[in-house]
């Protein structure tokens, strides 16, 4: 039992520590929430991303990034809203990685730039610990077993919290909690 306390409450720290670090993480951009910084992402003077043309914009940032550079492997491609601007960003590898910023809709190359230092290797870090896979499969594993122990927990726990309080108005005891 002690165990499954201790890894429960590990795996709710290190969630609890990714969910504030997203909410708070300024590299973030939540194009598919109307843009902005941060998990909330409704920043209302971000104009919103056309739902219903993503793929074929994001296909046309990425053809537009492969006539510019055919040969190297493509390791990423997004459509992010930068300063209100719809920009497809393609990242590239090989020999020497790069970004290129592609207006999706014209296909014009807007930058050519290394690839940006990565700001969220921290983020990278957090969710390998939260999901358990630092220590590999058994610790996925681990993670799925702790958190299916707390399903349990919760629901036997419901259940005789439940029992109890009936008995305890049954008798006239109407208090929710008691000492």
């Amino acid at each position: 039992m002690t165990v499954v306390v201790v890894l429960t409450t590990y795996w709710s720290v290190s969630g609890l520590t990714l969910a504030i670090y997203d909410v708070t993480d300024k590299n973030q951009t939540w194009a598919f929430d109307g843009g902005g910084y941060g998990a909330a992402g409704s920043n209302a003077t971000t104009p919103r991303l056309p739902q219903g043309q993503l793929a074929s914009l994001l296909v046309a940032s990425v053809k537009a990034a492969r006539a510019a550079d055919p040969g190297a492997p493509l390791t990423a491609a997004a459509l992010r809203i930068e300063d209100g601007k719809l920009r497809g960003v393609i990242d590239f590898a090989g020999s020497t990685p790069r970004e290129l910023v592609v207006d999706p809709i014209s296909g014009q190359i807007l930058a050519d730039t290394p690839p940006p230092v990565q700001l969220s290797d921290m983020h990278s870090r957090i969710k390998a610990w939260h999901r358990g896979n630092i220590i590999g499969n058994t610790g996925v594993w681990l993670a799925l077993a702790t958190g299916l122990a707390l399903l349990c927990l919760i629901v036997t726990g419901s259940i005789l919290y439940g029992t109890m309080l009936v008995a305890r108005w049954r008798i006239g005891r109407r208090a929710l909690f008691w000492h």
